[in-house]
C-alpha cells in the first residue's frame, strides 16, 4: 500500500466525517425551523454540502487508489 492509496483513504474518510457533520446540523437547523415555525431552507443547504463532502471523499479515494 503506498501513500498516495493511505492518502486516498484518509481524505475519504475525512469527507466522510464531514458529511456526517454537515448532515447533523441539517437535521438540527431542520427540527428548529419547524418547532418555531421558520424556515428551513438552511437545512437544504447543509444536506448539499453533505453529499458534496461525502462525493469529494469517494472521488479522492476513487482517484489516488486507482493510480
Amino acid at each position: 500500500m503506498t501513500f498516495i492509496h493511505r492518502l486516498g483513504i484518509a481524505l475519504y474518510w475525512v469527507g466522510w466525517v464531514f458529511a456526517i457533520l454537515f448532515a447533523i446540523a441539517g437535521a438540527l437547523f431542520a427540527i428548529s425551523g419547524l418547532i418555531s415555525g421558520g424556515r428551513i431552507s438552511g437545512a437544504w443547504v447543509f444536506a448539499v454540502l453533505s453529499v458534496v463532502c461525502w462525493v469529494w471523499g469517494w472521488l479522492m479515494r476513487y482517484i489516488l487508489s486507482d493510480i
